[in-house]
This record gives structure tokens, sequence and C-alpha cells, in this order.
């Protein structure tokens, strides 16, 4: 994903891209791959995206304790479709390649100083197990003075997104997304400011 963010950023004349309104985002695992993405592009280039756009992502290499109310509404969701620690500790070690706790604050973006992040626009499922871990993330942002924003999608299970938009309310995230791109000030704009 850095590459391609890379890509894109030092081509962007030749692919008629104007390079301060680029966004970074993802879905699910995509969520967490895009914010670990932009938190090395800081550290590395010296440079972010105008907004990054994590939806549904998970940033804890354990996952938090979950809330009494979490907790009561994922107990209406068939296991089949749930997150438990079980599977999320294996899913976190193999993409870690070793223990959860060996995963660097890029895999888990939770282990990361996240001061100077840039706007971060957050869009997460309503029942998902994985809302302990955005809820403790956005936390963190807010505490290292990120300008973020989080909208919890009712009634949807994680991985919404690869639904139709003709689905309500994954028009409406959608819609979310869109507008937050569509609020990037153009390069003209910022240059007046």
């Amino acid at each position: 994903m850095i590459a391609v963010v890379r890509w894109v950023r030092d081509g962007a004349t030749g692919l008629g891209v104007d390079a301060t309104r680029i966004a970074v985002g993802g879905a699910s695992a995509g969520g967490n791959l895009a914010t670990g993405a932009v938190l090395r592009l800081r550290d590395e280039d010296d440079w972010q995206p105008a907004v990054l756009i994590p939806a549904s992502g998970v940033f804890h290499a354990t996952l938090p304790p979950t809330s009494p109310e979490i907790e009561a509404l994922m107990a209406e969701v068939p296991d089949l479709l749930r997150f438990t620690e079980q599977q999320t500790a294996g899913i976190t070690a193999n993409y870690v390649g070793g223990p959860p706790e060996s995963a660097d604050g890029y895999a888990m973006p939770a282990g990361a100083d996240l001061a100077g992040l840039c706007r971060t626009v957050m869009i997460d499922a309503e029942y998902d197990d994985l809302r302990r871990s955005e809820e403790a993330f956005l936390v963190l942002l807010e505490a290292a003075g990120v300008d973020v924003t989080r909208h919890l999608t009712p009634g949807v299970l994680h991985g919404f997104l690869n639904l139709p938009a003709e689905v309500e309310p994954v028009d409406h995230a959608f819609q979310l997304i869109a507008d937050a791109v569509v609020a990037i000030p153009t390069s003209q704009e910022s240059s007046h400011v």
C-alpha cells in the first residue's frame, strides 16, 4: 500500500491528480493497513495524505476489553459472524509473523505515536466485535490531538461496505467517504488561506 500511495503522490502531475488532495483508506484489514501506511509515510517521507479513512479496522494487537453495550449487541449475532479473542489473536499472529505482542506500531497502529497524524474519518459497524478496537483507537487519536471524526453505522455487521450501495445504510457510509474527500481543499484554495 505504501508503494501505491508513493506512486500516486510522486506521479500526481502525470496522472492528473492534485497531490494535496490524496485520500488513503481501507476497510477491515485494509483500515489497519491504510493507517499503518500513513504512519510510515509520515515517519519516512515527512508526508501524509489529506485524509485517512479507515472503516471497521482493527488497531490493537490484542483486542481491548469489550463494553457491556457491545457484548449485549453481539450476543444477537451468530458465532460464525463474530471475531473472538482467539480468532483475532490467530489473525494477528499470522499477519505479524509472530505473537501478537511482537507487533510494532505500523502493524498495529494503537502502539504507534499518533501525534501529528492527518485528519482521520473513521466509519464503523454497530454489530462488530472489532468495535472495541475502533473505539479505543478513537480515544488514542483524540488524546494525540488528531482531527478525527467517527461515524457508527447502525444495524450493520463487520464488512458491510461489501454490500451494494443500494442497501441502506451502506449508501450513507459511502456518502460519508465521498464527503470526506470532497471536503479536502484544492491546492488553489489552500494557497489562499
